[in-house]
């Protein structure tokens, strides 16, 4: 259920970083709904979901889910591995981006507004997942 569907489908000679992203995408889907995208299938099933079936939306199986985080992780899933890294890299920048706007909304709305809500973004809900923060974070090259 971890092995991205280009492995599933050619073996591990083709496996890549975007493999690796796609493993990253199930272990997320599992911490946040409590199962693995396609649970439940069975190993002559599995490579027929992967090729042609999307995951539940996690709005469904976990509804607390911030919208920025079921995003990026359905990014990890997409099918295609060269869109996978393609999208989660340029969704890297919009997630981070987000997040610090929030903080500093946040901030503003306290009357605590400091220097250092430009500098540093509100991770928090990066805990599911200590790969995906790295990933996140500035300077990471997704390759």
């Amino acid at each position: 259920h971890y092995l991205a569907p280009e492995a599933v489908k050619s073996g591990s000679a083709a496996l890549s970083a975007a493999s690796d992203l796609y493993a990253l995408g199930v272990i997320l889907y599992e911490a946040l709904a409590g199962r693995t995208p396609f649970a439940g299938a069975s190993s002559a099933e599995l490579p027929v979901l992967l090729q042609n079936s999307e995951p539940p939306p996690l709005r469904l199986l976990a509804p607390g889910t911030p919208r920025d985080l079921e995003t990026i992780c359905l990014k990890c899933l997409e099918r295609d591995p060269a869109r996978r890294a393609e999208q989660v890299g340029q969704h890297r920048k919009l997630v981070t981006d987000r997040l610090l706007e929030e903080k500093c909304r946040a901030a503003r709305a306290q009357h605590e507004v400091t220097d250092r809500c430009h500098l540093q973004p509100r991770r928090d809900w990066l805990a599911h997942a200590p790969e995906l923060a790295e990933l996140l974070q500035p300077g990471h090259e997704v390759a």
